[in-house]
């Protein structure tokens, strides 16, 4: 309705203005009041149709950079690690399994791990991911048949994780509770009873939605399926023969109980008595009995089980010093100066201690004394004196260190051994 209305209002409009283009001038002129009058008159009964406005544009959003969340599917096996102290050629991208179409590559940094001393280190991983075919695998709705990619548009993911370099106690208590830890030439450390610790590596998700092969990172070639470690193969065997000789017996035991008694002897083996067997068609056909039995088998023990102690490291003593040995030096007799006479002599006049080392000049003293009427002067010889310095006199006492010893005693683990026996 309001559609039409427009489009007569706009009629109206157009037939106005071609009228008012054949008046003259001088009506125009004559007039002006009226033509302006007429025109807003028409003008004021003008509906303007409503615009609709046009949204702005946006930015699309930049690539947001992926971590590894964003790998969770694809990857497997990135995580924190146990190996045992002194552990030789190990390689930490071991369990790490891969979608080769989307996963490009997994490197690991290890330079900062010091397998000889005891501590936690930080290692690196770096996953090289295909930015194009995770986008598509994520997006497709039949993930089987995700479109390729031409590899081109990459992008690095830098994981870090932990290494503990651990003591050969602490890796078995970790075994004994199926952690894995990791020894010489990636092998693990196996449980105190000596069984191994079996950890199956988990295959991506989206390698199993596909149907397609994972990716052994530590070899870059597509894995097999396989646990890390598997028990010796002598151990599965001997296990299987038990299990299949205990069956035999549960059977041998039920056909037992079912057709005779048995008795045992004083050797400890069990054996069955002969029994007839139930007659069958000897009316019908007038055949004789027959007669069947059977001999059960039983478990003799050849050794019983043991539990053996291994040592990981000897008992040993550590002497600690409390006080380092010294010399201590004693004085017997302490320095001390002697005035010993040198071999010269001098002259001294005992009257008025006139002094000289001349006997000339002394008897001119006393001549010059008695030609003054003094005859009282005489002279005396006297030694003359050198100091000697002597040094203490002393000898040195040797003092040995003070010590003491802490022992620390062995580091060991068990080994539990089963019986061993034989079937009779």
């Amino acid at each position: 309705m309001k559609k039409k209305a427009y489009v007569l209002l706009m009629t109206t409009i157009l037939t106005g203005s071609l009228l008012a283009g054949c008046g003259t001038a001088a009506d125009s002129a004559a007039d002006p009041a009226a033509a302006s009058t007429a025109s807003v008159s028409v003008t004021s009964e003008v509906e303007t149709p409503a615009v609709e406005e046009t949204p702005a544009p946006t930015k699309a959003p930049e690539d947001e950079k992926l971590t590894e969340a964003s790998i969770k599917d694809e990857v497997t096996g990135i995580a924190d690690k146990y190996v045992q102290i002194g552990a030789k050629n190990v390689d930490l991208l071991s369990g790490i399994l891969y979608d080769g179409d989307i996963i490009k590559g997994v490197k690991a940094d290890t330079s900062s791990v010091d397998y000889s001393k005891n501590g936690e280190y930080e290692i690196t991983y770096t996953v090289t991911v295909d930015k194009d075919a995770l986008e598509a695998y994520n997006s497709a709705a039949d993930k089987k048949n995700a479109a390729k990619s031409d590899g081109k548009n990459t992008e690095e993911i830098v994981i870090k994780k932990t290494v503990s370099v651990i003591t050969a106690g602490e890796a078995t208590a970790l075994a004994d509770k199926n952690t894995p830890v990791y020894t010489d030439d990636n092998t693990l450390v196996k449980k105190s009873n000596g069984d191994a610790v079996e950890v199956k590596s988990e295959t991506p998700a989206s390698v199993t939605e596909k149907g397609t092969k994972a990716i052994d990172a530590a070899t870059g070639k597509e894995a097999e399926e396989k646990t890390e470690e598997k028990k010796d193969d002598s151990k599965k065997e001997d296990s299987k023969k038990d299990d299949s000789k205990k069956d035999e017996k549960k059977d041998d035991s039920k056909k037992d109980e079912s057709s005779s008694s048995s008795k045992t002897g004083s050797t400890g083996k069990t054996e069955s008595t002969k029994t007839d067997s139930a007659k069958s068609g000897s009316a019908a056909s007038g055949g004789s009995s027959s007669k069947s039995g059977t001999t059960s088998k039983k478990w003799v023990v050849d050794k019983a089980a043991w539990d053996e102690t291994i040592v990981d490291s000897a008992a040993w003593d550590e002497t600690v010093i409390d006080s380092a040995a010294w010399d201590e030096t004693v004085v017997d007799q302490a320095a001390w100066d002697e005035q010993v006479p040198d071999g010269t002599t001098y002259l001294v006049c005992n009257k008025c201690g006139y002094t000289t080392s001349s006997l000339e000049d002394m008897d001119n003293h006393l001549s010059a004394m008695m030609d003054a009427g003094d005859g009282s002067h005489s002279c005396s010889v006297i030694d003359n004196y050198v100091t000697v310095h002597h040094d203490a006199v002393t000898h040195v006492v040797h003092h040995d260190a003070v010590t003491h010893v802490i022992h620390h005693p062995a580091t060991t683990h068990t080994v539990h051994h089963d019986e061993v026996g034989h079937w009779e």
